[in-house]
């Protein structure tokens, strides 16, 4: 009998050794659902954030998105009676992408080879990681009921509004790199012909790949048109039943920013733990709207509420804009730290699960009914104390004397410094803070003074702001938070994943 146990289960200890196989780690533990979700607000970010410097890493990296996508769709299970038209549109677009990979890295020809796009390929990554997840797990999901199919309904439907959100994403960045192009010819005095196609900035070289991404976009566009919102009403939602869930992520959050900040302060990497830090603290505000309406509030403070939450908003506020600022220092190839990338990924996730119903933002009456609201809440509260350590670290990275950044987003902002900062009336408004020749040649330059007091001055604000809130927070809930948020004892730390894989729920929500 001894003889035989390692036959009869060969087969399933090499499939679980197969590195290629084992896709669930303790680096990423979302769901399947959670993971779409993040993909989509991935591509919404990278929307707002723009520009024409972008437009060749993203054309770089648009085919390897669209290839995880095709891979992620074709492992969805699919029903008997799907339209083909489900398949067809992923197989269209696939084709269409098909003409990119050639021409892009031609040689003597725009864009050329050169880095990828990191918020690309950041998307790229989490759709691939989602794929391998259902190409383990999806034979065990009941494709049959009605529930499960409008899940993979609503999962497709995500996907390709990923695809649609980045494509557009690719027009706009392409269509400013024209207008870019065109305002650099006038000023060397060789005008170029506006186009009378597609967009007047479809100006060579960029007019034949606008015209190829607006078929990609235009696809995409076409399968959500009337689809978009019903499927995603099918969707399965995760309910929020792990209360350690917001604690743990907040916990691992903070070991990671700070190791960021002291071993690769990159512009990227700070970007990133700016706009986390702004999500916590203004999720911090929607769950003092819950907390006000569960038992944990006392009538008899609400002004205490309402000064906390403006502290916070204010905070919240102060995080964007000093956000704002180190992000004309980045580039769109600099790569983020995998660590701290999947800590926030984590952080948006579990704060998700408790703060919105499928589609949208829960109301504050729905939150406080739900599990792990009075931790969730106290998580936050601690993380706002933190923040302040994190906004001192910002403002010493701030002061240093050898940050660089691509010469037109500087360009940029130290003339938006000189026309509407008060703080800046002393200085000379026709000064040219950056040669025309960097902006041309797209070379990193040295922080022009408006701009390095500017980030300064923002550092400053966001540091007082943060210590305003956290006295704030302090004053109005410490004491009504504490008895409610005491964690059970349990025999093991809640943190620590168990070293074996789960058997996954029979949803896109849930499994794992």
């Amino acid at each position: 009998m001894a003889a035989e146990t390692p036959a009869r289960y060969a087969r399933h200890d090499d499939e679980l050794l197969d590195a290629g196989r084992i896709v669930h780690t303790r680096k990423d533990t979302r769901a399947v659902g959670e993971m779409l979700h993040d993909a989509d607000h991935l591509a919404r970010h990278l929307l707002m954030d723009i520009s024409g410097e972008d437009a060749g890493p993203m054309l770089r990296s648009w085919p390897a998105l669209v290839d995880a996508a095709s891979l992620l769709w074709d492992t969805l299970p699919r029903r008997r009676l799907d339209p083909t038209e489900h398949q067809l549109a992923m197989q269209r677009l696939v084709a269409t992408t098909g003409t990119f990979t050639g021409l892009v890295a031609r040689p003597g020809s725009w864009p050329g080879d050169g880095p990828s796009h990191t918020g690309v390929d950041q998307i790229t990554e989490t759709l691939r990681t989602a794929g391998a997840l259902i190409a383990r797990y999806g034979t065990d999901l009941p494709a049959h009921q009605s529930r499960t199919a409008h899940d993979i309904d609503a999962g497709r439907a995500r996907v390709m509004h990923t695809l649609y959100v980045t494509a557009h994403a690719v027009t706009v960045a392409l269509n400013t790199h024209g207008k870019d192009l065109v305002r650099v010819s006038r000023v060397q005095g060789r005008p170029i012909p506006l186009s009378n196609n597609h967009t007047a900035y479809a100006v060579p070289p960029t007019g034949r790949w606008m015209h190829r991404a607006a078929r990609c976009e235009n696809l995409a566009r076409d399968y959500l048109a009337g689809r978009f919102v019903n499927a995603a009403r099918g969707e399965a939602q995760r309910p929020a039943e792990d209360e350690d869930r917001i604690p743990c992520a907040v916990a691992r959050w903070d070991i990671q920013a700070h190791r960021a900040l002291a071993r690769n302060p990159s512009p990227a990497n700070l970007v990133l733990i700016i706009r986390t830090q702004a999500l916590m603290t203004s999720v911090s505000v929607t769950l003092s709207n819950a907390v006000a309406r569960s038992r944990l509030h006392v009538v008899d403070e609400a002004h205490t509420d309402e000064r906390a939450r403006l502290a916070m908003s204010r905070a919240a506020a102060s995080w964007s804009q000093v956000g704002s600022r180190w992000l004309d220092l980045t580039r769109p190839s600099d790569r983020l730290d995998p660590a701290l990338a999947a800590s926030a990924a984590e952080v948006r996730a579990a704060y998700r699960e408790l703060t919105h119903n499928v589609t949208t933002q829960a109301s504050p009456d729905v939150i406080a009914t739900r599990p792990g609201l009075a931790r969730g809440f106290t998580a936050g509260l601690d993380a706002l104390e933190a923040a302040g350590e994190i906004a001192h670290g910002l403002t010493d990275q701030a002061e240093r004397s050898d940050l660089v950044g691509p010469a037109r987003a500087l360009s940029r902002r130290a003339q938006d410094d000189i026309e509407v900062g008060p703080d800046t009336a002393d200085l000379d408004d026709d000064c040219v803070w950056v040669s025309p020749a960097d902006i041309l040649a797209r070379r990193l330059v040295p922080l022009p003074k408006p701009v390095a007091d500017g980030l300064l001055r923002a550092s400053f604000a966001v540091t007082q702001d943060t210590a305003t809130a956290a006295a704030a927070a302090r004053a109005a809930y410490q004491n009504r938070t504490t008895e409610a948020a005491m964690p059970v004892s349990t025999p093991s730390n809640p943190c620590v994943e168990a070293p074996g894989l789960e058997r996954p729920e029979a949803t896109l929500g849930r499994a794992y």
